[in-house]
């Protein structure tokens, strides 16, 4: 266009076209929200968001997460078929009674009808977003993966996810007076060792040695 400078129509373009690209990545994380939150619904959860950290949370040790009980915070990514038996696993062994999830949005699967199971049987179970442990801008350059990105780039966004998450929950864990938090994959198991006769809490009389 005659009487137009090049490099400023050149960033004008640049500016619009960048503009385009983030409102349609912003409109479809939105929607994937929004499909997440029904499904969540429909089995009676409440999906947690960062406006909702001004609601006052049970403590852990109440009549349902005893002091002597133990939470976990888990990332899950179609693990619906390790889900049970991890779940059923660490309820019986831990004994397990408080649970934060938060699922990857790469994930083609939500968990809901499994946990659902265990929150009927006493089990503190509380779903995030991801928006409660990455800001704003994150949720775009740690989301979800598509074709364009590379696996290495992904499985980057993937251990920043997993970071953050992990971080935000153990917080979230200390305001409420949890003493001891499991941080696992589904498809890892915490075992107690055996205490064996040779074992200083055995064999001296324990002498103040905790076995555990």
């Amino acid at each position: 266009t005659s009487g137009v400078d090049p490099k400023s129509y050149g960033v004008q373009y640049y500016l619009q076209s960048w503009g385009q690209n983030f409102r349609a990545k912003v409109k479809a994380i939105v929607d994937d929200q929004l499909k997440y939150v029904e499904s969540a619904k429909a089995f009676g959860f409440t999906v947690r968001f960062p406006s909702d950290d001004k609601i006052e949370y049970s403590p852990v040790n109440n009549s349902n997460s005893t002091i002597n009980s133990i939470s976990a915070c888990i990332l899950v990514n179609d693990e619906n078929p390790r889900l049970p038996e991890w779940l059923a696993y660490h309820y019986q062994i831990l004994p397990l009674r408080s649970l934060v999830v938060t699922i990857d949005p790469n994930s083609r699967y939500h968990p809901f009808e499994i946990l659902s199971r265990w929150r009927s049987m006493g089990m503190d179970i509380e779903i995030w977003d991801q928006s409660v442990y990455l800001a704003t801008v994150h949720l775009r350059t740690h989301g979800k993966c598509d074709a364009t990105i590379s696996a290495k780039k992904c499985h980057w966004k993937h251990r920043t996810r997993q970071t953050r998450f992990i971080s935000r929950c153990l917080l979230e864990y200390k305001k409420r007076g949890g003493k001891w938090v499991l941080l696992t994959d589904v498809d890892e198991y915490l075992v107690f060792n055996q205490i064996h006769d040779d074992d200083p809490a055995v064999k001296n009389g324990g002498n103040g040695v905790d076995p555990i």
